[in-house]
């Protein structure tokens, strides 16, 4: 069983109006997955605080009131517009495959994609795995994902890279729903067991971190790129 580091539970995952039968069984499948009931359209009444999941046609989200939350491309123009000189690019260097073993809602899956890097990505929740199974053979068919978590994923895996993006304790408003996704994120704590699982997966290890905090124990890391907001430490095996 995949653990979940502590990211709570929704309430049922039900479907739009009127579902097609593939609606009601992927319903079903993401039920099961996330250890929740399935509920019909018809009967489904969520609590005034409830986290819902939603299979609508065409895109599923995690809903709760008037609050949404689902996978997109974010900023992937702009990121795609800089090109090699983006600083995640830069502290990854010439690696092409590489694993992004905290997938989150899958933005930087996505950045390295289009930078022609083959990519695996990793998801340790439930609910995040589900939404990103449902979007990316649409937004990112060249990704492939995985479901667990990143320590025990990565003992399978070989790679160029890997690329961490720890859940920083601290951040800014986010875009809308980023609230829901903070509440229901694999919250895998940044061990020296994780980082060296990673270095044994590849002779490249990244890890984002807030601009100014210091790279987390566990490896000795041999190089640091700075970007406006956010800093990449690297390490690299000699």
């Amino acid at each position: 069983m995949t653990k979940s580091f502590g990211a709570p539970r929704i309430e049922y995952v039900t479907t739009s109006r009127g579902p097609e039968p593939a609606q009601v069984e992927r319903a079903r499948a993401v039920a099961a997955r996330c250890g929740v009931a399935f509920r019909e359209r018809s009967r489904a009444r969520p609590s005034r605080d409830g986290r819902v999941y939603v299979v609508e046609r065409g895109r599923e989200r995690l809903r709760r009131g008037a609050e949404a939350l689902g996978v997109h491309v974010g900023m992937r123009a702009a990121r795609r517009a800089r090109g090699e000189a983006h600083p995640l690019l830069r502290a990854l260097g010439p690696a092409r495959r590489v694993v992004d073993g905290t997938a989150g809602l899958g933005q930087d899956a996505m950045h390295l994609a289009d930078a022609g890097r083959e990519v695996v990505a990793i998801e340790a929740s439930p609910v995040v795995y589900s939404l990103l199974e449902a979007a990316l053979p649409r937004l990112a068919p060249d990704v492939a994902l995985r479901f667990g978590g990143a320590e025990a994923e990565l003992a399978e895996l070989e790679a160029d890279a890997v690329y961490l993006d720890p859940m920083f304790r601290r951040v800014a408003k986010g875009p809308p729903g980023y609230g829901l996704f903070r509440e229901v994120a694999a919250r895998e704590p940044m061990t020296p067991a994780l980082l060296r699982a990673a270095a044994r997966a590849a002779p490249r290890v990244v890890v984002k971190l807030p601009r100014g905090e210091q790279a987390p124990e566990g490896l000795a890391w041999t190089g640091r790129v700075e970007g406006k907001a956010v800093a990449y430490a690297v390490f690299e095996r000699g």
